[in-house]
């Protein structure tokens, strides 16, 4: 490649590119020359400007893409992993002949224990009230079609019915 390819915002030409977010934003691009800067006497002089501006504008983009590289590092993936779920409405609230053993082990649990399962309005409930859940960050309400899941340290906690759909679905 005889001459460099220049990438430029054309919405901020002009003005100082020494000055971050201000003036060229240039990205030098060499195909082979693996980032040689020998290029950089004739885009200075197209573009009017000192080679020492050219380098400190080359030099501003470069820390850009550092920047977003490093973002990037900080992202992660979910691990695939099998819960289990169950879906609490206010019928099955009342008749728990469908919770399974992890819930109704819950349920079993002292009501000041972690993940124990208990109503809201223990001890005075009269069946038809909201759940809550024991967790080491406090106590956490079950509302009417939140689904409880069985995380795969055997915690158990809520989750919002389009939360739920959004991360999970059925095996």
């Amino acid at each position: 490649m005889d001459n460099p390819i220049i990438i430029i915002d054309p919405e901020i030409q002009g003005g100082d590119p020494t000055i971050k977010g201000h003036g060229i934003r240039t990205a030098v691009v060499y195909d082979l020359w693996l980032g040689e800067k020998k290029q950089i006497k004739p885009v200075c002089e197209w573009f009017r400007i000192t080679e020492e501006k050219a380098m400190a504008a080359i030099k501003y983009e470069e820390e850009l893409i550092k920047e977003k590289e490093k973002q990037v590092k900080y992202q992660y993936r979910k691990k695939p992993a099998v819960i289990e779920a169950f879906q609490m409405t206010r019928e099955r609230r009342s008749n728990n002949s469908e919770w399974p053993n992890w819930l109704n082990q819950a349920w079993q649990k002292d009501w000041s224990q972690e993940g124990s399962l208990t109503c809201v309005d223990f001890p005075h409930s009269d069946g038809t009230d909201k759940l809550l859940i024991r967790t080491l960050e406090g106590p956490l309400l079950v509302d009417w079609d939140d689904w409880i899941i069985q995380g795969v340290a055997g915690e158990i906690y809520p989750c919002e019915p389009d939360i739920f759909d959004a991360t999970y679905e059925k095996e």
